[in-house]
């Protein structure tokens, strides 16, 4: 009769191939992050878009037929988000770019307030030029991101693409040794279970 003993070899190297395999994957995404990064952008904007299709859809649907309760607010509420799924879906890089142009917004205000702090500590007699170059630095980046929105959302997908890759390439390597340190049993010995 086997017992938990006897069969743990077999569940670790059967866990230890789909860890495996989990960490392949893993480099395999990360790779195409590295050298595709609009691809997950327009991935979650297509899946973002549908959501809100279908969203607006129900919501359509339950203010028709609920019209005496619910009204125009959730038939306008409805086609609202289905008109925003349906413009996401058609133009999926549009929110990587919404998004470049809201960070390089407000690095440009904190450009500003800056650039005006060094000038307040020049004209009280500290020390202002790490200051200014602080504020020189943060209205340039805010000048890429305004101007090249689409640079943020690459980079960071780049950067995501680039850790999940060398995650993964460590569980791999971390993995490999372990599956190489497990006891091997040799093929000409049968196990078998004792007569009672």
């Amino acid at each position: 009769m086997k017992t938990k003993q006897d069969s743990a070899p077999g569940k670790d190297k059967n866990a230890l191939l789909k860890s495996l395999a989990g960490s392949v994957l893993l480099v395999a995404l990360g790779v195409l992050l590295l050298l595709r990064p609009d691809f997950a952008t327009a991935t979650v904007a297509a899946v973002l878009g549908w959501i809100l299709i279908g969203g607006g859809a129900i919501l359509i649907a339950v203010a028709i037929l609920n019209w005496d309760v619910t009204g125009v607010p959730e038939l306008v509420f409805g086609i609202v988000a289905a008109a925003a799924g349906i413009f996401i879906v058609i133009r999926p890089n549009f929110l990587a770019s919404a998004f470049g142009i809201i960070i390089g917004l407000y690095l440009g205000f904190q450009a500003i307030s800056t650039l005006i702090t060094a000038l307040k500590l020049k004209e009280s007699g500290y020390v202002f030029v790490p200051t200014l170059v602080l504020g020189l630095v943060l209205l340039a980046l805010a000048l890429v991101l305004i101007l090249v929105p689409m640079s943020l959302s690459r980079l960071l997908v780049r950067i995501v693409g680039l850790l999940m890759a060398l995650s993964g390439l460590s569980h791999l390597v971390l993995r490999s040794r372990f599956f190489m340190s497990l006891p091997r049993q040799d093929p000409k010995i049968v196990d078998a279970a004792p007569n009672e």
